[in-house]
């Protein structure tokens, strides 16, 4: 691996480039957009191992290159991504291109919904257990960057998109977990099929005793892996196949033949049924990981979970006054992730929502299923139009050209016992430019109001 060309100079891409230069490969880096930021990063750069070029005056070079390196939000159409397909150079993730050059186990995680939380809480257990263990990919800190410092961690704990496992042939994890498949990137993917096709490829290169899936997944996992071993099971319901599963307020756990209760659900900062499938894959992943000494840290885990906060911008209670919950939900860009924070924190028909921004596509018929829940929605964003003709004919809806406008509506119609809810279903990229940047304009504009 002497030179590789990285597309895309995000925050994985730069890291990727970091991780190149530390182990001598020199580094062609091209990115479509040619910002400030950009370019300053460029003059900081170029030198005789790092040739950077942006905007749309590329020359796409691949001479003397033997592998190519994609950021995970490249779509196919773009001309960086016809570059890679007409190249016949090997294209993989940054995922792949980390993990191929770390030393230290990879415990991988993905599914439509609850990564983010599913990867820091085992890294969070791991921790707490003595491991020291990084919480990288989606998380905003990139596995490149986590393989620079790989002397500060035992192992990598690693948030995967079905992006990043397309293009991710023989990553091989420790351990990994498919958490649940719904609608969601249909914009990127031809079918449902499709996409459940990349989200089973974290299991391509594992053994089936070191695979974690939801109990619903069971059957398409014997279709696409043909395994004659039954893998690690978690569900919500008590099930014969089930290693891990819910019941009567309890998590209940296989200990060999028998079954033994292992802690108390809900936990403090983690609640509904989509947290309880959360909770029970990160205890499989430390599990399979760490092995016999699983049950001789239990204590430890247990604390562990009690004391765990999910990140920012997931169903973050902002504030709660005069009887009003405000909550930012920004991070639900799908209504699976919608309905799991209306389950939260419905009570009656008490939910004020906001809802909307890019369209990927999806189908936002389950929503409905919330209908009684649901006082008002306030529609935003580039599928508005698309949200309010599914729902108008059964929830009260509102349209607005602004962000700010649906918020300081929502505001004024709030009452006593109501939750004000963003949860929009949607990506953000047509207004802001990313879910934390929505959940931090939207945070900033509940503390204002509140303060008159």
């Amino acid at each position: 691996m002497d030179n590789v060309i990285i597309l895309g100079l995000g925050v994985s891409g730069k890291a990727a480039l970091e991780l190149a230069l530390s182990r001598g490969i020199r580094v062609k880096a091209f990115d479509e957009k040619k910002s400030v930021e950009l370019s300053e990063y460029t003059s900081r750069k170029q030198s005789p191992s790092v040739e950077i070029q942006l905007g749309d005056e590329i020359n796409y070079s691949h001479k003397n290159c033997s592998l190519i390196v994609a950021s995970p939000g490249i779509p196919d159409s773009s001309p960086l991504a016809k570059f890679a397909k007409s190249s016949g150079l090997p294209l993989i993730s940054e995922i792949e291109f980390a993990a191929q050059i770390s030393k230290k186990p990879l415990i991988a995680i993905t599914g439509t919904n609850g990564k983010t939380t599913t990867t820091e809480l085992t890294a969070h257990i791991l921790n707490s257990i003595g491991l020291r263990a990084s919480a990288s990919g989606n998380t905003g800190f990139s596995l490149s960057e986590a393989v620079l410092n790989e002397n500060l961690f035992d192992c990598h704990v690693v948030e995967l998109s079905s992006f990043q496992l397309e293009k991710s042939p023989i990553l091989q994890p420790s351990t990994a977990t498919l958490l649940n498949i719904s609608s969601d990137h249909m914009d990127r993917y031809a079918s449902l099929s499709d996409y459940e096709t990349a989200k089973f490829e974290i299991f391509r290169n594992m053994k089936t005793e070191n695979s974690i899936i939801n109990l619903s997944l069971l059957e398409k996992y014997k279709t696409y892996r043909a395994a004659q071993k039954k893998p690690l099971i978690f569900s919500i319901e008590k099930n014969e196949l089930s290693d891990i599963f819910t019941d009567n307020g309890f998590i209940r756990i296989r200990n060999g033949s028998e079954i033994e209760k292992f802690t108390q659900f809900p936990l403090k900062n983690l609640q509904g049924e989509h947290n309880a499938e959360n909770v029970m894959a990160a205890i499989l992943l430390v599990k399979t990981f760490i092995g016999q000494d699983f049950f001789k840290d239990k204590e430890k885990i247990i604390a562990a979970l009690q004391t765990f906060k999910l990140g920012r911008h997931r169903m973050e209670i902002v504030a709660e006054q005069d009887g009003i919950t405000y909550v930012n939900d920004s991070k639900a860009t799908n209504p699976d992730s919608t309905i799991a924070a209306i389950n939260v924190f419905e009570k009656g028909k008490n939910i004020l929502i906001i809802l909307g921004g890019l369209d990927k596509e999806m189908g936002f018929k389950p929503l409905l299923e919330k209908k009684k829940s649901i006082k008002k929605a306030y529609l935003i964003g580039s599928c508005k139009e698309k949200l309010n003709n599914l729902l108008k004919n059964h929830i009260d809806c509102a349209l607005f050209r602004d962000f700010e406008d649906a918020v300081n509506a929502a505001c004024d119609e709030a009452r006593p016992g109501d939750a004000l809810l963003l949860s929009p279903s949607c990506a953000s990229m047509d207004m802001f430019k990313n879910y934390q940047e929505r959940g931090n304009k939207f945070i900033d504009l509940i503390k204002r109001r509140l303060s008159k």
